[in-house]
């Protein structure tokens, strides 16, 4: 299939040297979309991966592992800046002594390393998020990191957006449509599909015989768990034999759970670590739930698509609509509806042809996503 794009790599540029960047690892979404991507890269590329000191070996890449992070210390805004300027710095030295080509960055604070670092490699600037609702906070360095985007994404060779609305919407940042390009997260359908037929951990193969609600993701404001636990005491009242999964790790993890407790649904709401393989999960589970307040393009629901398991959402910004097509592939909810969501998950739970249904639309719209679709289009932004 890029038999062409691969002679034309090696023939008129030989191999072309990448280096992603993070400015710190999660362990969810954006480390696996940037596996996802460096495995389906052909060997056209020499890639390196560079992280400050968080990064987490769960995940592989075609690529060699490089800690920019220096040891900072203080917390202070004078460390801060002088942690910042020693990374600059570093990052400058290894794109010239490793003759890097290319510098994707993945996040706010990658990304404004990427232009500040003034190196000659061909800058591109990843769009993961939607920016106005992520930086809303009055705090100083909310303030500064809209500022240094509005003043430095500009200066990008490229900005990839994982949607279509939050290209449009970074089209008003850097100032010419031009210069932005939709590329959708890539997936690896059959490796996902063959990890979804892995047996759950011990602990949990009682969920083998349950009915459960699933949510996948970091337990924090953006996505939505507080509503999510609300959700579910609805469907409660409804579907009482049904249990729900929260996979994910955060610092409101006891916050969650003290609310579970308040309203009297704590027995029915198992919260789960971290997983590797959340597609063991998914492939288990009747509806997988998304209450997120704001995304960039939501991995769990291609990946629930993938292990077909239906999918109920909330309409935020940005990516599920887009996936969903407006409820054609999954179920959307609009205005954060509690009550609606409630209607249309319990209709799921007790109704096998709308469950039938919505897996079968979903597996069909998650091949538009599959890495064969996709990283062509990245081929050609990296050549």
């Amino acid at each position: 299939m890029f038999s062409g794009i691969h002679e034309s790599l090696n023939g008129s540029k030989g191999m072309r040297r990448l280096l992603f960047l993070f400015t710190h690892f999660h362990k969810g979404g954006m480390q696996r979309a940037v596996s996802n991507i460096s495995l389906a890269l052909p060997d056209s590329f020499i890639q390196y991966v560079g992280y400050f000191g968080t990064e987490d070996p769960d995940f592989t890449y075609n690529a060699k592992l490089h800690d920019f992070d220096l040891n900072p210390k203080g917390n202070g805004l004078f460390s801060k800046l002088q942690t910042g300027w020693y990374r600059l710095k570093a990052l400058r030295s290894f794109v010239k002594d490793n003759k890097i080509d290319v510098v994707v960055s993945f996040g706010e604070s990658a990304n404004i390393y990427n232009i500040l670092c003034c190196h000659t490699a061909k800058k591109i600037i990843s769009a993961r998020v939607a920016l106005d609702e992520s930086l809303t906070g009055n705090d100083f360095y909310s303030g500064t990191y809209r500022i240094l985007v509005n003043i430095l994404y500009p200066f990008a060779d490229k900005l990839i957006a994982v949607s279509e609305e939050l290209g449009r919407r970074m089209q008003h940042v850097v100032g010419s449509m031009d210069k932005v390009l939709v590329i959708p997260n890539l997936y690896h359908t059959e490796d996902i599909s063959t990890q979804a037929q892995v047996s759950l951990p011990p602990v949990y193969t009682h969920l083998d015989k349950r009915k459960f609600l699933l949510n996948v993701g970091s337990l924090c404001y953006q996505k939505g768990q507080d509503d999510l636990l609300i959700l579910f005491a609805e469907v409660l009242k409804r579907c009482c034999d049904l249990y729900l999964v929260i996979l994910g790790r955060g610092n409101l993890q006891t916050q969650l759970k003290i609310q579970a407790q308040r309203l009297g649904v704590s027995d029915k709401v198992l919260f789960i670590d971290f997983d590797v393989n959340p597609y063991r999960y998914m492939a288990r589970a009747s509806v997988l739930v998304l209450t997120s307040r704001y995304e960039g393009f939501p991995n769990v629901i291609v990946e629930s698509m993938i292990c077909n398991a239906p999918v109920v959402a909330f309409d935020c910004p940005t990516g599920p609509k887009e996936i969903l097509g407006n409820s054609k592939y999954g179920i959307l909810i609009y205005e954060r509806s509690i009550s609606q969501a409630a209607d249309y998950i319990c209709s799921l739970i007790n109704d096998s042809d709308m469950s039938l249904k919505f897996k079968l639309a979903g597996s069909r719209r998650a091949k538009h996503y599959s890495s064969d679709s996709v990283i062509d289009k990245w081929i050609q932004v990296l050549s």
